[in-house]
């Protein structure tokens, strides 16, 4: 009997498509060619979504490697968040749907401290009973420690959950843990997904 469902959050509940979007955001800004800057954000990312660099020391790593002023950095990372992460309004809706009909909901997702911060600020995380911030945690999804951590929070059994993430390497894990998975690809196409697994 399913009594979870654990959501990703960019490309799921925020219009982002994580590196991608918030990349090209932040290189266009920078006037840095975006190739070379996702190259560098993706170098030392993994390090800071795992909470082993501090959000400064990510920023400064970055600058360095790309030869720009650390304080601009930060200055357009905190502007991008208020740009880039846009809520998908139906999924919103979903979720009130799902909390409805007597599903608890939760969250997990690979994030660095400005994010979530914004993210916080802003009310998102309220939509969820817990939630699970890898740079709290020292694990990022696809590793199993994290999906165990929020498990155990829930109090429940990976086959009594549906797990929904936009990137499809993230749900092996989450199945090898008994859970039924969503690949999303639209508020449309995941809340049918998610009927026709209930029927």
């Amino acid at each position: 009997m399913i009594k979870a469902i654990i959501f990703d959050m960019g490309g799921v509940v925020l219009k982002t498509r994580g590196i991608e979007d918030e990349g090209g955001y932040i290189a266009k800004n920078l006037k840095v060619d975006v190739r070379s800057f996702i190259k560098v954000e993706e170098k030392y990312e993994h390090d800071a979504q795992r909470g082993r660099l501090t959000m400064s020391e990510f920023l400064g790593r970055i600058a360095k490697d790309l030869g720009i002023r650390k304080y601009l950095l930060s200055r357009v990372w905190k502007g991008m968040c208020s740009r880039i992460f846009i809520p998908y309004r139906d999924v919103l809706k979903d979720i009130d749907k799902i909390k409805d009909n007597g599903y608890r909901v939760a969250l997990i997702t690979n994030t660095v401290p400005y994010d979530s911060s914004y993210l916080r600020k802003k009310g998102i995380y309220d939509q969820f009973e817990h939630v699970i911030l890898s740079h709290k945690t020292g694990y990022r999804k696809p590793e199993k420690e994290i999906y165990q951590m929020m498990l155990k929070k829930l109090g429940v059994k990976g086959n009594e959950c549906i797990y929904i993430d936009d990137r499809e390497e993230n749900l092996p894990t989450a199945e090898k843990l008994g859970m039924k998975t969503i690949h999303f690809r639209s508020p449309r196409q995941f809340y049918r997904a998610f009927r026709r697994m209930l029927t």
